[in-house]
């Protein structure tokens, strides 16, 4: 399984500006898994982290409060990151991560810098590659299941965000973003302490990525 997951960080870095595991602002938060020397053998696709994007994209298109819940149009990159940031904050101390502070600010530091303007497109991608990505690194995720997680993956958020504007929450998009995703990866029993730093890697790297593209 270490093979695949070396895999999957080479991917998700190789498009974009890379970061390096070794470096001053990631050397405390995400193990080192892998010699950066070592370049493996790796697919020349993810059919199934594509094939999971394309299927969440047009569930986000046609489902009206999925539209809205991935709609920041109205505040700029580093607000986004302010919000984003107590959920994330708390996920870290839930599985009681030695860095809990330094990890989640290492995962809004590239949101913070991305200099575009927030669009539905770019938020959904970079949410259903962080989770198809760590899904594929863990063996969860095959061409076969992608399209039904992708849906499982939607759903969850969809369902949260109708229990949250329900309810009146004033943040309901950002905890119905956070929770959904914690439901997924739970579902898929791929949400623990060893995980973390992996995701909190693909996480950067995908907004890193969008901003390089």
């Amino acid at each position: 399984m270490q093979i695949i997951e070396i895999v999957l960080i080479l991917l998700s870095v190789l498009q974009g500006t890379r970061v390096s595991l070794a470096s001053s602002h990631y050397s405390q938060v995400i193990p080192i898994l892998i010699d950066d020397t070592l370049v493996p053998d790796y697919p020349a696709d993810l059919s199934s982290v594509a094939l999971f994007e394309a299927t969440f994209q047009e569930e986000v298109r046609t489902c009206r409060i999925l539209r809205e819940v991935f709609d920041f149009s109205d505040i700029n990159p580093a607000e986004f990151s302010k919000r984003v940031y107590p959920y994330i904050l708390s996920t870290h101390k839930k599985f009681k991560l030695l860095n809990a502070l330094q990890a989640s600010q290492s995962c809004v530091y590239h949101i913070a810098k991305y200099q575009k303007k927030l669009n539905r497109s770019i938020l959904a991608r970079i949410y259903a590659n962080t989770v198809s990505k760590l899904a594929f690194a863990k063996g969860v995720l095959d061409e076969e299941n992608a399209e039904d997680l992708a849906l499982s993956f939607a759903s969850f958020i969809r369902e949260n965000a109708r229990r949250f504007k329900k309810a009146g929450d004033q943040d309901w998009k950002i905890k119905s973003l956070a929770q959904g995703l914690e439901d997924f990866l739970r579902s898929c029993n791929i949400l623990s302490r060893k995980n973390i730093p992996l995701l909190d890697l693909v996480f950067a790297n995908e907004w890193i990525e969008a901003g390089s593209s």
